[in-house]
């Protein structure tokens, strides 16, 4: 709406009662109601429904507009012949005068007509004008969209214009009249409506708000709207959804308005003229949709004679007769009393009727003149000569007969006048009250506001009252954290040994505290700064009384307890209870005041640290001073040369171990008791602080170097790896159980136990002891040793390893351990790590030494060295090992030719493949995965390759031969093994098949070379068949012993593969290649002698699945086979 969009407001609201009307329908009306007149230029709005038989019959209209719209169904306007469809407009401006009839059309199925019905005011002017008509179908009626609404108000523009849309309707005088259609509630428009108009609202459909109105207005109510020479138009809002109503505004007419039924005048002649036209119009055939014939002269009608009249109208006798009758009692008619011949008096009472004979020309000559009746007023002038004339004549002789009857109103009308006059003096007496009346209301309101404004006065009054005791009790309130100054100086001014030690001290202290606290927020205030200075000065002064009885109570104490320990024959248990049990007596009464002095020291660091450094000093001095003796004399009777290691040790005395053994007990011993210590001392350190746990772990570090001094040289020079070992077992113990629940450090998720020792101490409090960070040098100085000595260990006995003969028994170890079972089988170390238990480890005796080394030193330092670090190492113990039993191979290979290049190859892929299984542990371990992950090994992985490839053991494959799915981390060393295991691969799978296939494949080449030969010599020769290796019967020979090599060769190669690699599934693998390559070498064999010879041979002669059978039938026969030299 813009901002010189100014609605109007409502006026009044009618209900519109539903009544009958006419020829049974119902209307509802408001306009022309009783509660509802003169609202001009209207004169009333009918809201009808007509039934079936019901309308609106002949009647007759002058001097007003009738705006009918249907909002349902049909209508019939008769004296139109014409129909007003459903949402069609009929505009009838009546004019001077016109008789029509409404009658609705009821079709099948179709609805009832319903529709709207408005009488409007003709100016004055226009009021005789000839009757028109404007009509407009429902598809004629223009529709304007307004902007802003999204579509969801229709206006139907019936006349008038709205939104810059113009209806063709042109009626006389304004007037606009618009259907609105709302499809949302909520909705709101603004309509332009000509200043000065009159305008209403009838709803017919849902609610609606007008203007200012908080109250929707409901259906069959009609809202006229006030006219405020501001207001530029009206707001409406819907209150529903699917709400209908007309809007309709008219120019008001500065007229009287006389209205008898459907005549509207302006005068009361005009009316009574008007009545006697409808009369004389009721009695004549007229066309209907023409004016009443005022005064207008009649048609010409055609005449005819009375022959014709005769002719075409024949009467019968009775007719004749009754029509002769009728011409004898016609001819004397009687004239009405008015115009009786035999009037006595004239109608002028003073002119006799003598006066008016003339004397005549001639006596005796009567004069017609003289004998001449006086005529009356309302005798006819002329003698009547036509049917006008006579209609004429009628009209006033009507006309005259109606003034007579209406004598009586003319009275009543005299007797309405004179109550008016009296209702006017009655008014004038009721303004002259409404005045009195209006200056006792001012004389009240004069003395109302008085009233008000004392009363307002008082309340001011009481609120600065009020505003000033609460100044007040703000100011007593700040004012009393400056009152406490003065008796905190008093307090500390009169000093003495108990004074820290009185409860008003505390309290005291604590309400300084707070006058700190509030001086520092309000900085603003007067001689702020000055306070709050002071009031620093009052705290240091207080924790510096505690900080001085603290000091003078633990010195006091020590000193008695040095005295005690000083004496002879101190038992133990005394020892305990002086160095802390004396102590913890102390802390109920030390503890409060420290805890006062730490948590004003935490909150003031600039001023109180300090003071609680020298409390913490003081601690750890009195306590250092007490231990360091004790813990000397502890640490001497920790060395293993002496008698009583072997009584600390459990009660076993030293002869009974090695010199080993006798480290580890002396590093047990001596980290239990220093971690036994360090926690007394922690957990009595927490008797007294809550704070200080940097200086904490800093004292006990001190404490615990006097043992670290000792065992450093000791682990520096120790050359046994199982010692090392043993002495990183009893630290990294110790250190397990000091990780913390995960209760207690709730962001670690991992359940492993990670000793990383590099990493940052968190902040843990006093909650607990971390004795980890105390015995981490300790352990990185046994790790460091334990790695140097493991390179050391990996390059004399791995890399330098002499051969000797004993190692290279193959296959007699294998047989040796197959036939005897071991009663007890190979126990390695509790210490070994779980990664190297794997089913392998059962036969270590049949390992070749470098490995069995391998394996011992790497399962000692998993557990104890870092990851990163293990790695390193075990990558090159894996390499050196694997170069080791290359040359293991290779020189098994030249011990027994040809038997033992098997042997060789079998030595090497039966080692390698426990270097595969040890490596992917390591891999998974790496990648924190469980060991005990069933991945796929190594049968498995030979399995798919040779499944799915055609060339044998391809390059691209074997890098995958044994790892478990994604990429290791100690990938040089499993490259290496990958690569001679494929390598070791090859020659043994070439060995098993060319000791079978060697004479055949010597043979087709022979023959090759032949008929290569024998094809480029210019001259014929003798034929290949001819000569002695290549007849038939040699050919037989070399079939037969191609069989007899497959019984014997094969089975015996077959039962070394089991030997070595004592898995059936991992056979089969290596099997099926050697099956493909004979299968294939035999295959050029047939084909070649098929071609060659004919007859017997052919039948002798092995079909590729004839062979493959023979040859699984050999590979699944029975398990023990043939002895290893066959």
């Amino acid at each position: 709406m813009a901002l010189a969009s100014i609605s109007r407001s409502v006026a009044k609201k009618v209900l519109a009662v539903e009544t009958p009307e006419g020829a049974g329908a119902l209307v509802r009306r408001s306009i022309g109601s009783m509660t509802l007149r003169n609202l001009t230029p209207f004169l009333m709005l009918d809201h009808f429904h007509v039934s079936q038989g019901a309308g609106f019959p002949d009647h007759p209209h002058r001097g007003q507009a009738t705006v009918t719209y249907m909002l349902e169904g049909t209508s019939r306007h008769e004296d139109s012949a014409g129909h007003k469809e459903q949402g069609g407009v009929q505009w009838m401006c009546a004019g001077k005068g016109i008789i029509h009839a409404e009658m609705p059309v009821h079709a099948n199925g179709a609805p009832d007509p319903r529709g709207l019905q408005l009488w409007i005011d003709l100016p004055k002017e226009h009021k005789m004008v000839d009757p028109s008509y404007q009509e407009l179908g429902p598809e004629q009626i223009p529709t304007a969209y307004p902007d802003g609404v999204d579509g969801n108000v229709r206006i139907k523009i019936i006349s008038g214009k709205s939104h810059g849309v113009e209806s063709p309707v042109r009626p006389l005088g304004g007037c606009w009249y618009f259907h609105v259609i709302f499809d949302k509630k909520d909705t709101t428009i603004f309509q332009n409506i000509p200043s000065g108009w009159t305008a209403f609202i009838y709803i017919w459909k849902g609610s609606v708000i007008v203007g200012n109105d908080t109250i929707a207005t409901d259906a069959f109510h009609t809202i006229t709207l006030s006219s405020e020479p501001e207001s530029t138009g009206v707001s409406v809002k819907a209150g529903d959804d699917n709400t209908e109503f007309i809007l309709v505004a008219g120019e008001p007419l500065d007229q009287t308005v006389f209205q008898y039924g459907p005549f509207v005048m302006t005068t009361r002649e005009e009316i009574q003229n008007t009545l006697i036209d409808y009369d004389v119009m009721a009695n004549r055939t007229a066309p209907r949709r023409g004016p009443l014939p005022l005064n207008a002269p009649s048609p010409v009608r055609p005449t005819i004679n009375v022959e014709e009249w005769e002719a075409r109208a024949p009467l019968s006798d009775v007719e004749i007769r009754s029509v002769g009758i009728i011409k004898a009692a016609s001819e004397r008619p009687p004239l009405p009393v008015k115009f009786s011949t035999d009037e006595k008096t004239p109608s002028r009472p003073s002119t006799p009727k003598n006066k008016l004979l003339l004397p005549s020309s001639r006596p005796g000559t009567p004069n017609s003149s003289r004998l001449a009746l006086s005529t009356h007023a309302l005798h006819p002038k002329q003698p009547v000569q036509t049917p006008q004339q006579f209609y004429d004549w009628f009209a006033l002789i009507d006309r005259s007969v109606a003034h007579s009857q209406e004598a009586h109103f003319r009275a009543h009308v005299a007797s309405v006048s004179e109550h008016l006059d009296t209702c006017d003096k009655l008014i004038e007496h009721v303004d002259e009250i409404d005045k009195e009346v209006d200056g006792m209301l001012e004389g009240w309101r004069g003395v109302e506001e008085g009233g008000k404004s004392l009363k307002d006065a008082c309340e001011r009054l009481l609120e600065e009252r009020d505003r000033l005791l609460a100044l007040t009790d703000d100011i007593g309130a700040r004012l009393e954290y400056f009152q406490e100054l003065e008796h905190a100086t008093r307090m500390l001014n009169h000093p003495g040994e108990s004074l820290v030690l009185q409860a008003d001290f505390l309290y005291m202290v604590e309400r300084v505290d707070i006058c700190i606290d509030y001086l520092k927020a309000h900085r603003n205030f007067r001689e702020a700064e000055v306070y709050l200075l002071r009031f620093q000065q009052c705290m240091t002064r207080a924790m510096t009384l505690i900080k001085m009885y603290f000091v003078g109570s633990l010195r006091a104490l020590s000193a008695d307890i040095s005295k005690r320990l000083s004496e002879k024959d101190v038992s133990s248990t005394a020892q305990m209870h002086l160095l802390y049990t004396r102590f913890r007596s102390v802390s109920p009464q030390l503890a409060p005041l420290l805890g006062e002095l730490e948590r004003r020291a935490y909150a003031h660091k600039d001023e109180l640290s300090s003071l609680l450094s020298e409390c913490h000093s003081a601690y750890f001095s009195a306590r250092k001073s007490l231990l360091v003796a004790r813990l000397m004399e502890e640490i001497k009777g920790l060395d293993p040369t002496r008698t009583e290691l072997v009584e600390l040790a459990s009660g076993v005395t030293h002869t009974s171990y090695q010199p080993s053994c006798l480290f580890f007990l002396q590093t047990r011993s001596g980290c239990s008791y220093l971690k036994q210590l360090c926690l007394d001392e922690f957990n009595l350190f927490r008797e007294f602080f809550n704070s200080g746990e940097d200086q904490l772990y800093q004292y006990l570090e001190n404490l615990c170097d006097y043992l670290y001094d000792d065992l450093r040289p000791r682990i520096l020079h120790e050359p046994r790896l199982t010692a090392l070992c043993e002495v990183c077992t009893v630290l990294q113990a110790l250190m397990v159980l000091d990780v913390p629940d995960l209760s207690e450090d709730e962001e670690d998720d991992d359940d492993e136990l990670n000793l990383d020792l590099d990493r940052p101490r968190k902040k843990h409090g006093l909650s607990r002891l971390h004795i980890s960070q105390l015995l981490q040098m300790v352990l990185q100085d046994a790790q460091t040793r334990l790695f140097f000595k493991a390179q050391s260990v990996i390059q004399s006995d791995i890399r330098y390893y002499v051969l000797k003969p004993e190692d290279l028994t193959y296959p007699d170890k294998l047989l040796d351990a197959r036939k005897l079972v071991s009663i007890s089988d190979i126990k390695e170390k509790e210490s070994i790590s779980q990664i190297f238990k794997t089913p392998s480890l059962d036969k270590q005796d049949t390992w070749f030494p470098t490995l069995q080394k391998t394996v011992w030193v790497l399962s000692q330092l998993h557990d104890f060295v870092k990851p990163a670090i293990f790695e390193d190492i075990a990558q090159e113990a894996l390499s050196l090992c694997r170069q080791s039993l290359v040359s293991a191979s290779e020189a098994l290979k030249l011990k027994n030719p040809p038997t033992s290049r098997l042997d060789g190859q079998l030595f090497l892929i039966r080692h390698l493949l426990i270097m595969k299984e040890i490596t992917n542990n390591l891999d998974l371990v790496q990648r924190d995965y469980d060991p005990s992950i069933n991945f796929a090994g190594v049968t498995d992985t030979l399995s798919s390759l040779l499944n799915k490839t055609t060339a044998l053991l391809p390059d691209a494959l074997f890098s995958t031969l044994g790892m478990p799915r994604g990429d290791g981390s100690i990938r040089g060393a499993k490259h290496g093994i990958d690569h001679e295991l494929r390598r070791a691969c090859k020659e043994a799978i070439s060995e098993c098949a060319d000791s079978l296939c060697a004479p055949l494949h010597e043979w087709v080449d022979r023959v090759d070379e032949f008929n290569t030969a024998w094809r480029t010599k210019d001259t014929a020769g003798a034929p290949l068949t001819t000569q002695e290796w290549a007849s038939q019967v040699a050919a037989e020979e070399l079939n037969d012993k191609f069989r007899a090599a497959c019984e014997r060769d094969l089975r015996a190669n077959v039962f070394r593969l089991k030997l070595y690699l004592e898995d059936d599934r991992t056979v089969k693998v290596l099997i099926r290649p050697v099956q493909d390559q004979v299968v294939e070498e035999y295959d050029s064999f047939r084909d070649v002698a098929w071609n060659m010879y004919a007859g017997a041979l052919r039948r002798n002669l092995l079909s590729s699945a004839d062979l493959r059978g023979m040859l699984e039938g050999i590979c699944d026969g029975d398990r023990d086979g043939p002895s290893t030299n066959a």
